[in-house]
C-alpha cells in the first residue's frame, strides 16, 4: 500500500516537472534505472533517497505524504505567490478561484 502511493507520488512530481526517471536517477547521483525500478515496485525506497527526492523537488516530507495534495509543487509555488499580496488581491484573488469552482460544476 505505502510502497504504491511513493511510487505514484514519486512518478506524479517527475512527470509534472516534466522530468524522465533516468534524469531523476542521474541527478540524484544513482544508477540510470534507480526511479524506475521505484515507480515499476521492482525496488523500494530508502529514507534518505526519499529524503533526496523531497529535496530535489524542494517540498517537504510531510508535503510528499499528503495525500489530499495532488499536485504539491503547484501548491506550493502559488502559496508563495499568494504571499506577495495584499489583503484586497488576495480576496480578489479567492474570489476568482470560487468562481473557477463553481463554473466546473
Amino acid at each position: 500500500m505505502i510502497n504504491d502511493f511513493i511510487s505514484q507520488r514519486i512518478a506524479s512530481l517527475r512527470l509534472s516537472r516534466r522530468i524522465s526517471a533516468r534524469k531523476l536517477s542521474v541527478d540524484l547521483g544513482q544508477g540510470r534505472n534507480y526511479i524506475n525500478n521505484i515507480e515499476n515496485k521492482q525496488s523500494k525506497i530508502s529514507t534518505d533517497g526519499l529524503a533526496a527526492i523531497c529535496d530535489y523537488f524542494e517540498i517537504s516530507l510531510s508535503d510528499f505524504f499528503d495525500s489530499k495534495t495532488e499536485y504539491p509543487l503547484q501548491y506550493r509555488e502559488l502559496i508563495e505567490e499568494l504571499n506577495k499580496l495584499d489583503t484586497i488581491e488576495l480576496q480578489k484573488t479567492l474570489d476568482a478561484i470560487k468562481e473557477l469552482i463553481n463554473n466546473k460544476k
